[in-house]
């Protein structure tokens, strides 16, 4: 098992670890099969959450109405807008924190009106299943 060293001053969703790093935690998980782990946990938890429901339902609508006519068009118009939700969200939290940092939970739409967003619950349960899995095959160091 190896230690990936990681400075304290790196820690935030957009780092990103060396390519060296990088492609020896990968061959290390897909060899350990926790990359199949990770994915199973991923789908269980967006069909428990409707999520995969949902999404069956944008595409046929999309391609019942003309929108996309084909696997590219499919894919660009739902990356979008998975990614303008994520961004949406992202906003939203940061409007709702009050003045002791806290927020109040309330998003002002409904699930239905926002039909791909991807549910907390599931982002959570990736989360863990990755941590899990990397501490399978490498111990994480963080430094100052």
């Amino acid at each position: 098992m190896s230690t990936v060293h990681i400075p304290s001053h790196r820690l935030s969703a957009s780092t990103t670890l060396p390519s060296s790093t990088y492609t020896a935690l990968t061959a290390s998980l897909i060899s350990s099969g926790g990359i199949e782990r990770i994915q199973s946990v991923m789908t269980d938890s967006l069909a428990a959450s409707g999520f995969t429901q949902n999404l069956r339902k944008r595409i046929l609508s999309l391609l019942r109405c003309g929108e996309c006519t084909n696997y590219t068009e499919l894919m660009d118009v739902l990356f979008k807008e998975v990614g303008a939700e994520i961004m949406r969200a992202q906003k939203e939290k940061e409007k709702e924190k009050g003045m002791n940092g806290h927020t109040n939970g309330t998003t002002g739409k409904s699930e239905e009106e926002r039909p791909l967003r991807i549910p907390e619950s599931a982002v959570e349960d990736g989360v863990v299943a990755v941590r899990r899995e990397l501490n399978t095959v490498c111990t994480i160091d963080i430094t100052d």
